[in-house]
């Protein structure tokens, strides 16, 4: 394989694990202690039970 066309290789698949990886971090849930800081700071309000049902969480 050419040294120039193997080069190209390379960074297309740096490029696409970059790609990859931020579409992995973008879909992480949010950390549960977030979560849950929000529900405790909410109440009862309705918002706080929408949470609940959203991220299936004990009320």
């Amino acid at each position: 394989m050419p040294p120039e066309f193997a080069q190209q290789m390379q960074q297309l698949m740096a490029r696409q694990m970059a790609v990859a990886f931020l579409h992995h971090c973008a879909r992480l849930d949010a950390p549960v202690s977030l979560v849950n800081s929000r529900i405790e700071a909410l109440g009862d309000a309705p918002e706080a039970q929408a949470l609940e049902a959203e991220f299936l969480l004990e009320p």
